[in-house]
């Protein structure tokens, strides 16, 4: 189990955080994510969340994957756009009904959280576009942000790897032991009978 600073240690600014969130979405998408968010760096968040469209602290509970770009992108831009949004637009609870029951456009004065996130990974934004940039944003689901191609996926479970293999190629860097109980240079392994 990763802790919120390993995990905090371990993202980067451009990050897609993919939240288990509302079953609705879940179940209307066929997948295990309900919610996302683009992580920004310092252990904040550009996220539409019920309180609207904000940076946010980030939230590491129900994490269910991480998605990280594999292409260049500005996170300077991507930053600029989500300020024009930041505190400006309320969360689209009618554009998730609208898009995700009726199949028809969200309006574009406000945001639910994927489609935040899809407009701020727009190539115009500074993002490495995530899908064709004929979509609109509004019809980009939670659970469709993992299926770009222009972004690797992660678990919690690959990441808490990723970090051990670090660990132990820093402990083996250093001539530490990387397994095993700690050794005193004089006499066999501490604890020993």
């Amino acid at each position: 189990m990763l802790t919120e600073t390993e995990l905090l240690s371990w993202l980067r600014a451009g990050d897609v955080l993919c939240y288990k969130g509302l079953a609705f979405v879940r179940w209307k998408t066929w997948s295990d994510t309900g919610h996302t968010e683009m992580y920004l760096g310092q252990g904040l968040s550009a996220a539409a969340r019920a309180g609207g469209v904000d940076t946010y602290p980030f939230e590491p509970k129900d994490l269910v994957l991480v998605v990280r770009p594999n292409q260049p992108f500005d996170m300077a831009k991507m930053r600029a756009f989500h300020a024009t949004c930041a505190g400006k637009q309320r969360y689209d609870w009618w554009g998730l009904v609208r898009v995700f029951l009726l199949n028809k456009k969200g309006a574009q004065d406000r945001a639910f959280c994927s489609e935040h996130v899809a407009r701020m990974a727009r190539a115009e934004n500074g993002g490495p576009e995530m899908f064709n940039s004929r979509a609109d944003c509004d019809e980009i689901s939670p659970g469709q942000i993992p299926l770009s191609p222009h972004y690797n996926w992660w678990t919690p479970e690959e990441i808490a790897d990723d970090i051990g293999r670090k660990r132990e190629a820093r402990y083996v860097a250093k001539g530490r032991p990387v397994a095993g109980p700690p050794r005193d240079p004089l006499g066999p392994p501490l604890g020993a009978a």
